[in-house]
């Protein structure tokens, strides 16, 4: 699971899963994440 620091531009950035989904967390913030998967961050 990847950390980040979550900014608008970075999670716009964020790519697109192939295959499975990727959970990105927040370096900033604990607790914090998003769900990405082959159509749609949560």
């Amino acid at each position: 699971m990847p950390n980040i620091r979550f900014t608008k531009s970075a999670i716009d950035g964020l790519p697109y899963a192939q295959g499975r989904q990727v959970i990105y967390r927040d370096s900033a913030l604990r607790g914090l994440a998003v769900r990405v998967g082959a159509e749609s961050k949560l």
